[in-house]
């Protein structure tokens, strides 16, 4: 059972690991917050989990939500190494 695996190209899961709340992951899906809120639940019965902490803890192990892979954090503000 490797239910991570399994969805590691459901995006929701994977904002969830990168910290983004129901909202902005709606927002950025284009769905509506309820739709997050209900996948969420599913997702937590699923992973034997009992928050989205543990959630997106479980899927940064499996490598979904890595330091660096949200936009936010790509915007360092740091030179560009190539020039």
């Amino acid at each position: 059972m490797d239910f991570v695996g399994r969805y590691a190209k459901i995006p929701i899961l994977e904002l969830v690991a990168e910290g983004l709340p129901n909202r902005e992951i709606g927002e950025r899906l284009h769905l509506v917050e309820k739709i997050i809120k209900h996948y969420m639940t599913n997702v937590l019965q699923k992973l034997h989990v009992r928050s989205r902490v543990q959630a997106a803890l479980l899927a940064q192990k499996r490598g979904l939500g890595e330091a660096g892979t949200h936009e936010a954090g790509t915007q360092s503000g740091a030179p560009d190494s190539g020039n």
